[in-house]
């Protein structure tokens, strides 16, 4: 969808009812809330990580990050896992995990994907990337099992 869509056609003026249809309430207010130019432009790409508006792998990873300057403690997590001896595909799931960029039930209910945000292995409690790796008793059971009981809390 461009941003041309979301304009009354032939006019500079948003189609609210559109909007409203499309996106949520917080999503619309910010969307409207943008003033439109007086002439019509062309729609084109631009990326908020850099100020001249052109995309670069490392302005993501800062925006990722949540700086433009991202603290050491970071940095030397991330050089580790990127360094590690291990399928790429691992090192990626590590590093979403780290970020909190996985469909656990929480995940999907803050954004509204999900109508319910509790663990589906009967636990009770919110399924969090946390719940989800180390808290959940299904999980325990399984470190457990492959004998590694470093990722079980202390409270098992």
């Amino acid at each position: 969808m461009l941003v041309s869509d979301l304009l009354l056609p032939g006019s500079n003026t948003w189609n609210a009812a559109l909007i409203r249809r499309v996106f949520s309430p917080t999503d619309c207010d910010s969307i409207m809330s943008i003033r439109l130019p007086f002439c019509p432009q062309p729609d084109r790409r631009i990326w908020c990580g850099e100020k001249n508006g052109l995309y670069s792998v490392r302005s993501d990873y800062r925006l990722l990050l949540g700086s433009s300057s991202p603290n050491s403690d970071l940095c030397v997590f991330y050089k580790k896992l990127w360094s590690l001896k291990c399928p790429a595909k691992v090192r990626i799931n590590l590093w979403k995990f780290s970020l909190n960029f996985v469909p656990t039930r929480l995940n999907l209910f803050m954004k509204h994907v999900s109508l319910i945000d509790v663990c589906p292995r009967g636990c009770g409690v919110s399924e969090s990337v946390l719940h989800f790796c180390r808290d959940c008793d299904f999980v325990k059971a399984i470190w457990r099992g492959l004998n590694i009981s470093l990722l079980v809390s202390a409270n098992t």
